[in-house]
Formats: structure tokens, C-alpha cells, sequence
């Protein structure tokens, strides 16, 4: 059982479909196609339930090899570490991460990344918190960079805790509340429409913060991207409150921002690295690699530029 064959059924198993996993993995999809045949042929077992219209679905079988195809690739993966220098990392790395991260942390521990193993490629995946575990799970992604309030099961993924940002106010600069002070309440924050960001579990988080104190502001406008929310606070009396900021203080549209810290406690969620976990906690892999670098930018202070922690 050739390991290039696992590695093409993973593929189309977390893609859906023989094209997608192939330009995944930079192959023809007939060569995942052949893969998958081979694999079935070699097991006498159906791996796939093919739909027209509507790709891939795993079978039983295919739920179980796709469990052990994970974790004989990582076998593979310590196996070569242990007769290499860390120093050789190599092939392909993918990290999901929420939008805010995509712009923040992430390019900046590839920069250290590119500078230590350059032999590494890394990619980026667009993740949702509520679905983002499901990528890592189906292996989709390597490392999942990720803001939560809750525990995560310490048996299913190796986590690392990165910081607990506090929650920021943002808005235009000459704004009334832009008074040259370092901190704004909430009560004063609350007076003025707000940007919310409408992803669910962020939207109730900001929302509940101004609650605990009483405090119901007005709903302006909703957005989940980050450059949306700046756009409209630049051209507006809107107030956006956040738990991140960008290093610079221009909106898209070239328009000044403030931003301020928040005079109450309000609830603080967690960034974390995660990724699934290993039977050998020992061993040294790109994903501890690439954690270790993203650990090293908030130990360092250098997030400071984008999160108060």
C-alpha cells in the first residue's frame, strides 16, 4: 500500500470530490481516481459512495481507513523527523484560522517560518468558529488557530493557549468620544450605534459584555469582516467593539481610527493553537514547529500591535 495513495484518498475525502482533492495536491483527478481504485482494490471494499452532481461521500469503511490513513501518515511523518534536523522541515503545512488571525498573526509566524524552514510551505484556510474543530478533524488543516470560550477536550487535540485579549472600542478619529484618553466605559460606548459582527457566537459575546453592565447600545450595522466594520466606523458616528485591532490606524477607505480599551471587566476569550492529538507528545513536527513561532510572537510582545493582552 503505496503512502502516495493515502494521502490522495485523504484528500478526497476531506475535498468531496476527485477534481477538487487534485488541485489540491497538484495531480489530475483521474490520479486520485486511480489512487482510490487501487486502495479499494487492495482492501475489497468500497471506500466512496459516488453521487452525481454531489461527489464523495465516505462509506463505514472509508470512515474507519480514513481514521487509520490519519494516523499512519503521521507515523511516517515522526518516523522522518526523528532521522532528520528540525532544521529540514518540509512539505506543506495548512492553518485555518478566523479571518482576524488571517491578517494578524498568521503572516507574521510564517515570515519567522520561511526564516528557519525554508523548505515549509504554508497555506491558509478561512475558518468559522462552530465548524473550524471539523476541519481539523477531517483533516483538512494541520493547525487550527482559533478564539474560544470554552475547554477543549485535552484527549482529542494537543492545545496551546496563545493570550486573552481584552475587548477594544473602536472608532473615527474626531469621534466625540475621541478625547485623547487611553480608556472609554462602556456606558459612554453604549450612547453610539455599534458595528456589531454577526458571527453568532462573537456577536453574543460583545453583545452580553455591554449587558452584564446594563447597557443595551443600538445595532447600527452588522458585519463579520473586520475591513467591513472599519470602512463604516471611518465614515461614521458608529463605535465597533473588538477583541483585535490592525497596526495601522487607516480604514480601507483611508479614514483615521482610534481605538480604546475598555474601562470594565467584560469576559475575555482565549486564542489557541490546536491540532489533533499525538500518541508521541515527544516528537518535533512542523505543526509543534509552527505553534512554537506563534507562542513566541505574544511571549515577545510583538501581538501587541493587534490585541491588548
Amino acid at each position: 500500500m503505496k503512502m502516495e495513495y493515502l494521502r490522495y484518498f485523504l484528500a478526497a475525502a476531506s475535498e468531496g470530490s476527485f477534481s477538487a482533492a487534485g488541485a489540491k495536491m497538484h495531480i489530475s483527478p483521474t490520479s486520485i481516481g486511480y489512487a482510490v481504485d487501487k486502495l479499494e482494490d487492495q482492501l475489497t471494499t468500497s471506500l466512496f459512495v459516488r453521487i452525481p452532481s454531489k461527489g464523495l461521500s465516505l462509506t463505514p469503511d472509508g470512515i474507519i481507513l480514513q481514521e487509520h490513513a490519519i494516523r499512519i501518515l503521521e507515523d511516517v511523518e515522526s518516523i522522518e523527523g526523528s532521522f532528520s534536523d528540525s532544521e529540514s522541515l518540509r512539505g506543506e503545512l495548512v492553518v485555518g484560522c478566523q479571518e482576524v488571525l488571517m491578517w494578524s498573526l498568521v503572516p507574521r509566524a510564517i515570515r519567522v517560518m520561511a526564516t528557519r524552514y525554508p523548505e515549509l510551505k504554508i497555506s491558509m484556510v478561512l475558518t468559522d468558529i462552530g465548524t473550524d474543530f471539523e476541519l481539523l478533524d477531517k483533516g483538512r488543516i494541520d493547525v487550527l488557530l482559533t478564539f474560544t470560550l470554552k475547554k477543549i477536550d485535552g484527549h482529542a487535540y494537543d492545545v496551546v493557549d496563545l493570550a486573552r485579549p481584552e475587548l477594544c472600542a473602536m472608532m473615527r478619529e474626531g469621534h466625540p468620544l475621541d478625547n485623547g484618553e487611553e480608556f472609554a466605559s462602556l456606558s459612554e460606548l453604549g450612547l453610539h450605534p455599534q458595528v456589531m459582527n454577526n458571527e453568532p457566537t462573537a456577536f453574543d459575546l460583545i453583545r452580553d459584555s455591554y449587558n452584564q453592565y446594563g447597557i443595551n447600545p443600538p445595532t447600527g450595522f452588522t458585519s463579520n469582516l473586520s475591513a467591513g466594520a472599519q470602512a463604516i466606523v471611518g465614515v461614521s458616528d458608529c463605535i465597533a467593539a473588538r477583541f483585535s485591532r490592525p497596526a495601522s490606524n487607516l480604514s480601507p477607505l483611508g479614514d483615521k481610527l482610534v481605538y480604546k480599551r475598555i474601562k470594565e471587566r467584560t469576559e475575555r476569550p482565549d486564542i489557541i493553537a490546536a491540532k489533533i492529538t499525538t500518541r508521541d507528545p515527544t516528537r518535533w513536527t512542523k505543526r509543534e514547529a509552527f505553534i512554537e513561532v506563534c507562542s513566541e510572537l505574544f511571549k515577545t510582545g510583538e501581538m501587541g500591535a493587534h490585541f491588548f493582552y
